[in-house]
């Protein structure tokens, strides 16, 4: 599963260029998290094994704050506002 420079998303056919966008941010999100959280790879290791494959949908911002509102979460939220998703619970 896991091959360098390529996230869970590479095998995804995009639509449009802003699902392309998407489907590389979340893929680059990927790799800054796999460097950052060591079971990742264990993770991933896990899912090849299976013979499965996987793809990440979404992403949390809840740790992301700042007592300025201009640059906290509602700033990085817009990105993802503009390209179609929307907050959840």
């Amino acid at each position: 599963m896991h091959t360098t420079n390529l996230g869970p998303h590479h095998a995804l056919n995009s639509k449009n260029a802003s699902e392309r966008f998407v489907l590389n941010l979340f893929d680059r999100l990927w790799e800054k998290y796999r460097s950052r959280v060591s079971y990742v790879n264990n993770y991933e290791t896990l899912i090849q094994e299976a013979g499965a494959s996987f793809f990440n949908d979404h992403i949390a911002l809840r740790t992301f704050c700042s007592q300025n509102p201009l640059a906290g979460i509602s700033s990085i939220s817009r990105i993802f506002e503009a390209l179609g998703y929307r907050a959840a619970d």
